[in-house]
């Protein structure tokens, strides 16, 4: 740090300036350096250096002045009586919270606080400056080994077997990579939809079904009038107006009741788990979400 070549001349200054400005500040600090610089040129000349030593970051008014402090705003100046200050830069382990490394929580505590007493309390102690992200690895492919390929083989063939027990005259043509054939019982429905009309309340629809062997109908009431939709898919569209729309929502509806985020995912296992019937909670997820 540096000290003062001629202490007895700044001490005079100090004295001089302390009276003048008697209450603490940086402002206060600055007066007293400038004052000694102007005094010593005067006594000495220009030519030599009021200080000696190396100039250091970690303490006085060079490291707060690196740190650029501004208001919650960004800015310098005080708009309003609640504005705060904190340095927009970290030099050293010493700066104090930045206002990156507040909430808007804090900086709104902090504002009520200064605009009802005056000032804000003490913000937790800064840290090291951030360290920069290092980029993920890229994941490597797995390569592939005769056991690995043999595997492949095998199911391939087991998946071939299985579509042509099922009559399929040509299973090369079939998606056999993502093919399941534990999953695919019940994605064709054993009823078929004759009528859509409005339901009693609280419900929004009744869907009339009939059985493709049996020829018989029934009713299913499906969907709460009391509640949004995310969209109503209907013909009738009676209730079109409580449409949210927002797709979040409707993840968190499909993840709570089948598990899935994907509407296409959803439908496919309710219509697996009916094993082809309708109920309520297909027709919903196909009509209203």
């Amino acid at each position: 740090m540096p000290k003062p070549k001629d202490m007895s001349l700044y001490n005079k200054v100090k004295t001089r300036v302390y009276k003048r400005i008697p209450k603490h500040s940086a402002y206060r600090s600055g007066v007293v350096v400038s004052s000694y610089k102007k005094a010593f040129s005067k006594k000495y000349g220009k030519r030599k250096k009021p200080y000696s030593g190396k100039r250091t970051k970690k303490r006085g008014l060079g490291r707060w002045f690196k740190e650029k402090w501004v208001n919650q705003r960004g800015k310098v100046g005080y708009k309003y009586k609640s504005d705060i200050y904190r340095p927009s830069k970290r030099i050293t382990r010493k700066t104090p919270t930045t206002h990156k490394e507040l909430s808007r929580k804090q900086v709104k505590r902090a504002r009520s606080e200064k605009r009802r007493t005056g000032r804000v309390k003490r913000f937790k102690k800064g840290g090291m400056p951030p360290k920069e992200k290092k980029t993920p690895k890229e994941k490597k492919t797995p390569k592939t080994t005769p056991k690995t390929l043999m595997a492949i083989r095998r199911e391939r063939e087991k998946k071939i077997q299985y579509l042509k027990n099922q009559g399929m005259k040509d299973p090369n043509q079939f998606d056999l990579i993502n093919y399941d054939p534990d999953q695919q019982g019940g994605r064709k429905m054993k009823e078929s939809i004759v009528k859509m009309q409005r339901g009693p309340f609280p419900k929004k629809y009744t869907a009339i079904v009939r059985n493709k062997k049996t020829k018989k109908t029934r009713k299913i009431h499906f969907g709460d009038r009391r509640y949004q939709q995310y969209k109503d898919r209907t013909k009738l569209k009676l209730y079109k107006n409580k449409n949210h729309g927002t797709r979040r929502r409707m993840q968190n509806y499909f993840s709570r009741h089948s598990g899935t985020k994907k509407r296409g995912k959803a439908i496919k296992k309710e219509r697996r788990k009916s094993k082809g019937f309708y109920n309520a909670k297909i027709l919903s997820h196909e009509y209203l979400w």
